[in-house]
């Protein structure tokens, strides 16, 4: 079995390289990116940093990333860069967002590491290692669903979920985050994540890391990503949101279950 302790940390220090530069620059601009997204050049700063050392380090591996490399197709080798998650949140002084990579080979998620600086919850993830919480191992409480808090994001399970959970559950609320709904479930927070995320940088980091610490996961045809730490949880989700969903790139959705499959 491969060792991936040496990409874990490689992707580890790209991650504190990245606070380094937020702690550096505190005034920052705010740019327009479409329509009711924004963009920081700070985001510019810790993505084009991390390209320039995964280039240096990885000469050979390609690079999928959210403000430079959107475009490209997940390869043999490659590297995904979100430099920051949640950038309205960041933008707006809310503590919701976090930086977060993951490493492919041969086309499958091997590592990854997310990193929420405002909480101090740094997720280590490799293929063989399993799943590091701040250095350990993550380990998580079931529970049933009455006693369960969820996350959920994306328009589509909020709408076809959350009025079951408010009658059933303790709790649902929405971060506007993927990194950050991932790592509180990682961390113990929280019993459930629900996405509806398009992009691969979005959600392999954090998907992955659950899978790899043995939660109940899956990606449903529509693309909706499910992670729980319970099956019983994992099919009341399944139950309402395996229904028939237009989305919006097919590609992307494809590209989520095949990875899934094979891990």
């Amino acid at each position: 079995m491969e060792n991936y302790a040496n990409v874990v940390k490689f992707m580890a220090k790209l991650a504190r390289d990245a606070e380094k530069i937020i702690n550096k620059n505190k005034v920052y601009k705010i740019m327009d990116k479409g329509a009711r997204d924004v963009v920081t050049d700070l985001d510019l700063m810790i993505e084009r940093h991390c390209i320039d050392e995964i280039n240096k380090h990885y000469p050979n591996a390609s690079i999928v990333s959210e403000e430079y490399n959107s475009d490209q197709a997940i390869s043999n080798t490659c590297f995904t860069i979100d430099p920051i998650d949640g950038t309205k949140n960041f933008s707006h002084g809310l503590p919701f967002w976090g930086i977060q990579l993951s490493y492919f080979e041969n086309g499958d998620t091997v590592a990854s590491v997310i990193y929420l600086p405002e909480f101090k919850i740094f997720i280590e993830s490799a293929k063989g290692m399993g799943t590091l919480v701040n250095g350990e191992k993550a380990e998580f409480l079931k529970t049933d669903l009455e006693h369960s808090m969820w996350l959920i994001d994306g328009n589509e399970p909020r709408h076809l979920l959350w009025d079951a959970l408010f009658k059933t559950s303790q709790g649902v609320r929405s971060l506007g985050t993927s990194v950050a709904s991932y790592a509180f479930l990682l961390a113990g927070k929280v019993n459930a994540v629900v996405n509806k995320k398009a992009y691969p940088w979005d959600v392999f980091p954090g998907y992955f890391a659950c899978q790899n610490a043995g939660l109940y996961c899956t990606i449903l045809n529509n693309g909706i990503q499910i992670a729980t730490t319970s099956q019983e949880l994992l099919d009341f989700a399944k139950s309402k949101l395996d229904v028939p969903i237009v989305y919006e790139n097919t590609k992307i959705a494809m590209l989520m279950k095949n990875n899934e499959s094979k891990n």
